[in-house]
């Protein structure tokens, strides 16, 4: 054959030996394009698959993702059958459907509970964002010599804390006694204010806010109790913003419980975690710009209606998680992951056996 690099090859392009076909890149396969060695077929990426497009070790079949497979289109180990996603399935499971119907969605109780569990914490989680904003412009105002600067930043702590007073004024209990029609305009009020604080916290809220000399180390710990201060640093503060999005403790819990279900029906935990991880940064990412955009808005205007803030943001997420959800993204972004790793993987051990061969032929060669 041509422009073959070893040994005992039949056909073009070869690297490796006794490869029978073209463009294979390993030992004994007999196809073409395979990645790996012993493959019976075409575009294999492993060892001993017999089939096409197989990612992973002795699969039989087409288009297996993983390893042992019998079948064609598992994405797993060890499954006897068709269309499995998961280890050891046995029989054909259903083929992967379409984009879900909006029926399919609106009608599942975790999508509710993801939507509900966030807005609710949504409202106390902003006030606490808004007078953060107001500290970070009161603190630039402190340090400008520009009289026209500090003005400027003077006013946008002002306005900013304006937002976060309107906030801290709608999640505000009632008194007792108050009637019903009273309550039902302003229904988060009658949440209790220290469930509100506990679901609005983050694992991250330490980040850049030291706790107030003298209170209870016990007190410290607790971000829903610890007197804080604004720690004044740029890049902590930067990370803390970013972080304590996608670390709110009702988030981590929802996270971790979609994960644990992945898990039992048998998804791998590299695959679950990246889906989970997915959903849960594009919605939180979506939610926190519509909510600061609106705000920024809302203060250039001098309008202090926060609630509309948080309405978008609460908003943005859900349809952000709606969308991802419809058209299955998550998932395809941690199948691709998952994918590209096995991929590095194989083409590193590809090259350790291509550096230990030759090494084995040289030595061969010079010393018999």
């Amino acid at each position: 054959g041509d422009r073959n690099l070893g040994n005992d090859n039949k056909g073009n392009d070869n690297s490796g030996d006794r490869n029978t076909g073209d463009r294979n890149s390993g030992d004994d396969n007999v196809g073409n394009d395979n990645a790996g060695d012993r493959n019976h077929g075409d575009r294999n990426l492993g060892n001993d698959n017999k089939g096409s497009d197989n990612n992973g070790n002795r699969n039989t079949g087409d288009r297996n993702t993983g390893n042992d497979n019998k079948g064609n289109d598992n994405t797993g180990d060890r499954n006897q059958g068709n269309n499995h996603n998961g280890n050891d399935g046995k029989g054909d499971a259903p083929k992967p459907k379409g984009p879900k119907t909006a029926g399919e969605i609106l009608s599942n109780p975790a999508y509710w509970a993801s939507v509900s569990a966030n807005g609710l914490k949504n409202f106390k989680r902003a006030e606490g964002t808004f007078k953060d904003a107001s500290s970070r412009y009161a603190e630039k105002a402190r340090n400008a010599t520009d009289p026209k600067a500090k003005a400027r930043w003077n006013q946008r702590a002002a306005s900013y804390d304006g937002l976060s007073k309107d906030l801290k004024r709608l999640t505000a209990p009632f008194p007792k006694g108050t009637p019903l029609l009273d309550r039902l305009k302003r229904p988060i009020g009658n949440v209790p204010t220290m469930l509100q604080k506990t679901l609005s916290q983050s694992i991250f809220d330490h980040i850049n806010r030291p706790g107030v000399q003298g209170q209870h180390p016990v007190k410290n710990l607790i971000p829903a109790l610890r007197d804080k201060t604004y720690g004044g640093n740029g890049l902590k503060e930067t990370a803390r913003r970013g972080l304590t999005k996608v670390g709110g403790v009702v988030t981590v819990a929802l996270a971790a419980w979609d994960v644990k279900q992945q898990l039992d029906a048998g998804v791998s935990v590299p695959h679950a975690l990246i889906k989970t991880g997915t959903s849960v940064a594009a919605s939180a990412a979506a939610g926190g710009l519509a909510q600061a955009a609106v705000g920024a808005g809302l203060v250039a205007m001098g309008v202090p209606v926060a609630g509309w803030a948080v309405g978008a943001g609460i908003l943005a997420g859900a349809g952000v998680s709606y969308l991802m959800t419809k058209y299955d993204i998550p998932n395809k972004v941690a199948s691709a992951a998952v994918d590209a790793g096995k991929w590095v993987g194989n083409k590193v051990s590809d090259g350790a056996k291509s550096v230990g061969s030759a090494i084995s032929k040289g030595w061969h060669s010079v010393f018999g």
